[in-house]
């Protein structure tokens, strides 16, 4: 038993450095895509988020992530997100996910932050990021639920959204005839939150999808009144003053599948 537990605790201690790595080159790739992706739409050489000038890869990803023509260091979102991922793939190396497992639930996190840093910050959720997002929670869905479940998940989602969408733009019209003001400088609602749904939609299939958007709601209708209160506090408040709806329904989703995983222990 004494030579089991030693072996064990020498795995651990070759195993952790690799899962620390790993999580760090995850966190860097997903930084890398949200600098370059939304701005050039394709891969490029980083630059300066202030003044885009182009950063050399050692700069960039190492040190001293520090612009020379501006002076400015990169944005404290990058060490943020390495930090996160480092932490969640230790955590979840040492607690996989019974149905998910270790794999795919690193993959599912590269997208869905992925998908709320460029929400978060550019007010988008690409088309592009979208399909790939869409065949990986395709795969995982019909995995665990089975064809139909995950099919139908995915339409309802999307239907559901887009109804909700065009409401808000029919709304949106109808307060610029009555008041004559053009509104809304920043959409909360916009049609890449359609295609979002639709991709929770195959992951968590039907019912669950319908769960995921009305948790969401709820969450973004929290946020946004203490939001707006402390903007108000801090007479910062203006008509048309919104929040990304994306990253509410990414908390969403995965609060619902860790409880499901939670009912499954």
């Amino acid at each position: 038993m004494r030579d089991l537990l030693l072996i064990d605790k020498i795995d651990f201690y070759i195993v952790l450095p690799v899962i620390i790595l790993s999580g760090w080159l995850l966190g860097m790739v997903v930084n890398y895509l949200a600098d370059v992706l939304p701005r050039e739409r394709r891969f490029v050489r980083p630059s300066c988020f202030y003044c885009n000038e182009t950063l050399g890869w050692i700069n960039y990803l190492f040190l001293p992530r520090q612009c020379k023509k501006c002076g400015r260091h990169r944005r404290p979102r990058a060490i943020l997100v390495e930090v996160f991922f480092i932490l969640i793939c230790i955590y979840l190396w040492m607690y996989p996910p019974e149905r998910l497992g270790f794999p795919v639930s690193i993959l599912l996190l590269v997208y869905f932050i992925l998908v709320t840093i460029i929400d978060i910050e550019h007010r988008l959720i690409m088309h592009s990021i979208s399909f790939l997002g869409a065949l990986l929670c395709l795969v995982t869905g019909i995995w665990l639920h089975g064809v139909r479940v995950t099919f139908l998940g995915g339409v309802i989602g999307f239907g559901i959204m887009l109804g909700v969408y065009l409401l808000g733009l029919g709304f949106t019209q109808l307060l610029m005839r009555w008041h004559k003001y053009a509104i809304i400088e920043e959409e909360a609602l916009g049609f890449g939150d359609v295609t979002l749904s639709g991709v929770i939609g195959l992951l968590l299939g039907w019912p669950g999808v319908l769960a995921a958007i009305i948790l969401g709601i709820i969450i973004a209708g929290l946020v946004s009144v203490l939001y707006v209160l402390v903007k108000a506090i801090r007479h910062e408040y203006r008509v048309g003053l919104s929040l990304p709806y994306g990253p509410f329904l990414v908390a969403a989703t995965f609060g619902l599948l860790v409880l499901k995983e939670i009912s499954l222990k």
